[in-house]
């Protein structure tokens, strides 16, 4: 991590078997670091709700932690 580094997402394996990490930053950076969000909780929900199985058989029926973690620029 340095300087450049915007934001950090931190999850349980229930998000990471759905999505892998470039897609959790191409979901995610556009809104964090444009600020088009109210919350960052309000992404963590988007998050789920992109991954979140309609049935029993798809992936998204594990646990789903999601901390999404900003840093301000220097």
């Amino acid at each position: 991590m340095d300087a450049s580094t915007e934001f950090m997402v931190i999850a349980c394996d229930g998000i990471w078997d759905c999505l892998d990490n470039q897609q959790v930053v191409d979901l995610l950076r556009p809104k964090v670091v444009g600020n088009n969000y109210t919350r960052l909780s309000q992404l963590a929900e988007e998050v789920f709700d992109k991954i979140l199985s309609k049935t029993k058989e798809e992936f998204g029926n594990d646990n789903m932690t999601c901390i999404i973690v900003k840093f301000k620029p220097k």
